[in-house]
């Protein structure tokens, strides 16, 4: 029996065991409206993050010029570690542990991978150095738990791309979002091994703030793709959709 999830069981309440090419969004179908109440035209994805204005909810990676040119088309986030001359609303950009810029970005992302003693005190001095920019951080493809966003959100950071697992090993997308927003205080980026406009709707359902994609091949199909899914979730903006149009 299908079973609509809330928001008290659907937050804490996701996690599950992976396999590979797994990002826990499997185990969840969006609900729909065969009565959406309104024209595709009308759905919204306009929302702000990190103090930007952005025509969707979406932040893309990669360094290709025609990838900077498609985000500000679009009006949507890019994430590079090159210099981003077709500037889309919102640029950040991508350093190491402990690294720096001479980029002029609007904020950066740090990409966590196998880091290990003195990451949170780097984290913490970069914070404080690229202030007042705002300081991203990604659990680069493992994923975070609840007790690593704490930790993060105590120094400062403002705020997390998950950087979910979508394989044997690391948090699941949907786990870590679905923690992530339990512990709040900060927005929530979901990220790692996104496949579509579908799997973003999923995300924003859970309560992340916005969803990221590596080289996505199509930009402005994924944008359509989130852009259906809202409608016929009969909503008019992302911004309305909760746990409750999940179903498992």
């Amino acid at each position: 029996m299908t079973r609509v999830l809330g928001v008290v069981d659907a937050l804490p309440g996701v996690h599950g065991t992976g396999t590979a090419g797994d990002t826990g969004l499997e185990r969840f179908r969006l609900s729909q409206r065969a009565l959406p109440g309104r024209d595709l035209c009308e759905v919204s994805l306009r929302t702000r993050l990190l103090g930007a204005e952005l025509a969707a909810p979406l932040l893309v990676w990669g360094n290709d010029r025609s990838l900077a040119r498609a985000a500000r088309e679009h009006g949507v986030g890019l994430v590079s570690s090159t210099p981003a001359p077709d500037r889309p609303p919102l640029w950040l950009a991508r350093v190491e542990l402990g690294g720096d810029t001479d980029l002029e970005p609007d904020g950066v992302v740090i990409e966590l991978g196998a880091a290990g003693r003195g990451a949170i005190e780097a984290i913490a001095a970069t914070v404080e150095r690229m202030a007042p920019l705002p300081v991203v951080v990604s659990g680069g493809g493992f994923g975070m738990d609840a007790t690593d966003v704490r930790e993060l959100r105590s120094v400062g950071v403002a705020a997390v791309d998950v950087g979910g697992s979508a394989g044997r090993w690391g948090v699941l997308t949907a786990d870590a979002v679905a923690e992530a927003v339990v512990v709040g205080g900060l927005p929530v980026i979901a990220g790692g091994g996104l496949r579509d406009g579908l799997d973003a709707a999923k995300c924003l359902a859970l309560g992340a703030d916005a969803v990221s994609f590596e080289w996505p091949p199509d930009l402005e199909a994924l944008v359509h793709e989130l852009r259906v899914a809202v409608w016929r979730c009969g909503v008019v903006s992302p911004l309305a959709l909760t746990p409750g149009y999940l179903r498992a």
